[in-house]
C-alpha cells in the first residue's frame, strides 16, 4: 500500500487543500509580531533603566533592537504581498523568514554580567530560586 501524500498541515487541510489565505496571512503576521516581541523582551528592562535613571543602554544593543523591528516590518511586508497559500507556504518554509538579526554582539549587555543586578520582588537578577 503506498505512502498517503505528504502536506504542510500549517497550510493545507489535505493534498491539494490549501487552507484561507487571508486568515493564514493574519495567524503568520500575528505570529511575526509575537516572534519579535519574544526575541526583545529580555532587553527591554535595559532600555526601560535608560528612560528610568539614564544609565545609557549599548549603542550594538539599540541597533539590534532597531533591526529586529526593520526585520519585523519586511517579514510582515513579505507576508501580506503574498498571492496565495502557496505563495505563503514558500516564503514561511523559505531560506529568509526564519532569519532573525543576530543578538551575539548584545549577549553581555542583557545580562548580569555587566554588575548591575536588579531587583525584582525581592531577588536580585543573579538570585537563584531552589526548591
Amino acid at each position: 500500500m503506498p505512502d498517503p501524500p505528504s502536506y504542510d498541515q500549517r497550510f493545507y487541510w489535505g493534498p491539494d487543500l490549501p487552507k484561507d489565505h487571508d486568515q493564514l496571512v493574519e495567524q503568520w503576521t500575528n505570529q511575526t509580531r509575537t516572534t519579535a516581541n519574544t526575541l526583545l523582551q529580555p532587553t527591554d528592562w535595559i532600555i526601560i533603566r535608560e528612560s528610568d535613571n539614564g544609565t545609557p543602554a549599548d549603542a550594538a544593543l539599540k541597533q539590534w533592537r532597531q533591526d529586529i523591528r526593520v526585520a519585523t516590518g519586511t517579514k510582515v511586508t513579505a507576508i501580506k504581498q503574498t498571492a496565495d497559500t502557496a505563495a505563503l507556504a514558500a516564503y514561511i518554509t523559505g531560506a529568509d523568514y526564519p532569519i532573525w538579526p543576530s543578538d551575539s554582539d548584545t549577549a553581555d549587555a542583557a545580562g548580569p554580567a555587566d554588575g548591575l543586578d536588579f531587583v525584582v520582588d525581592g531577588f536580585t537578577s543573579g538570585s537563584m530560586i531552589t526548591g
